[in-house]
């Protein structure tokens, strides 16, 4: 089988699990065409694939990109006019429905299907040859952010689409709230190399707690609530020491908040790192913090990747009940808090922190079970391609 995937930029930090989902697709014998809107960064995909780029090597991937000089563009809007404006009067902006275009001239024939792994990127394969098969994945802010998808666009993708793929259950429920049926629906959670990371039981460092929260500096990810509880156990004289590692829109506040609760000596910020060094700093915090919540515009989590990573690791994770974290964590697995409630949050912090180490380890192994039931990709890409395969058929009973 032959699968095309529709990306932003790739290869990308902060979405290293979608590079998992193609090794693992790769590993499986399938081939591979990766379709980025943005030109590839061969050094980069090096860096954080070795194994894509050894595929890459012997011709069982391949990369299109879809941004093409201006002189192109011009020319190609011109002979595609009527497809370019019905595309605009969706709502597609201008830079989508150029690539729009600039996709369907693609020779996509001999491609099985194309996955689009984001809902916001769905549009650009409207125009795609019928016969070729399209499914999206839904993640967090695809479906819950009123900014992310006009309703225009939504039509769109719901008349050109065979299929939907949440990353979690309560997307798979903001999907059908936005008019998609639940026939159309399967929830396949993102998956991990669960083996690729070492389970370990730790002591605390006497004296110290060690916190560390993980992510794009956004509305949902709470970091401002992060920061709090820090000034809390600061004023109470508890030791603690909270890592973020990451960046985006709210550094600025961040850094300010942390100065004015005089925390500076307790937050590091040690911006956005590779996931070998992310995964180093889950190693050595005795807690991940994911304070998780809706945003204003209603942005929402599917369900974060590092706690996943956390959990296979041994690091203990505290975890609002926002959204798709409660299918990741019970009580029996992690800290649990309601969401955006930071009296709640220093509840449930006092809690783990008091937590003696046998009730800590016995939360490691239960974490640690969950991830390798239901998360590893030893699991989870089967049901991937066992999907991709009855979409198929069903397709090819179709046309017949």
């Amino acid at each position: 089988m032959k699968i095309g995937y529709l990306l932003g930029v790739f290869p990308k930090y902060s979405e290293i699990f979608i590079i998992r989902q193609i090794e693992s697709v790769l590993m499986e014998g399938n081939d591979v065409v990766i379709i980025s809107t943005r030109e590839v960064d061969f050094k980069k995909v090096k860096e954080y694939s070795p194994y894509i780029f050894k595929m890459y090597g012997r011709s069982k991937i391949s990369f299109l990109e879809l941004d093409i000089e201006k002189t192109k563009t011009a020319k190609r809007v011109f002979f595609n006019i009527i497809s370019f404006v019905r595309l605009i009067q969706a709502g597609v902006s201008i830079k989508n429905s150029v690539r729009a275009l600039n996709l369907a001239e693609l020779d996509l024939k001999d491609i099985d299907i194309l996955h689009v792994q984001f809902l916001s990127l769905a549009p650009i394969a409207t125009l795609v040859n019928e016969r070729i098969l399209k499914i999206a994945s839904i993640r967090g802010k695809d479906i819950t952010s009123k900014k992310a998808i006009s309703k225009g666009e939504m039509r769109l993708i719901k008349d050109n689409y065979s299929f939907f793929l949440p990353v979690s259950e309560s997307l798979k429920r903001a999907a059908i709230d936005k008019g998609i049926s639940r026939q159309r629906l399967k929830v396949i959670y993102s998956s991990l190399d669960v083996k690729a990371l070492p389970f370990s039981t730790r002591s605390r460092k006497q004296g110290v707690t060690r916190f560390a929260q993980v992510g794009r500096m956004v509305e949902k990810k709470g970091f401002e609530l992060s920061i709090d509880l820090v000034g809390f156990f600061k004023k109470q004289n508890t030791e603690i020491n909270l890592t973020i590692v990451g960046d985006g829109e709210r550094i600025h506040r961040l850094k300010r908040k942390t100065k004015n609760l005089e925390i500076e000596d307790s937050v590091s910020f040690i911006g956005e790192k590779p996931n070998s060094e992310v995964i180093d700093v889950l190693n050595k915090s005795d807690f991940l913090l994911v304070p998780s919540l809706t945003a204003s515009d209603g942005d929402s989590e599917g369900i974060p990747n590092v706690a996943k990573e956390a959990m296979a690791l041994g690091c203990v994770v505290i975890i609002s009940d926002h959204s798709g974290n409660a299918e990741l964590i019970d009580s029996t697995q992690g800290f649990v808090f309601k969401e955006a409630n930071f009296n709640d949050f220093v509840r449930v912090a006092l809690h783990a922190v008091n937590s003696s180490e046998e009730k800590l380890n016995l939360i490691r192994r239960n974490a640690r079970r969950k991830v390798e039931r239901y998360f590893d990709h030893n699991s989870v890409t089967p049901r991937l391609l066992n999907t991709y395969n009855s979409l198929l058929a069903s397709q090819d009973k179709k046309l017949k």
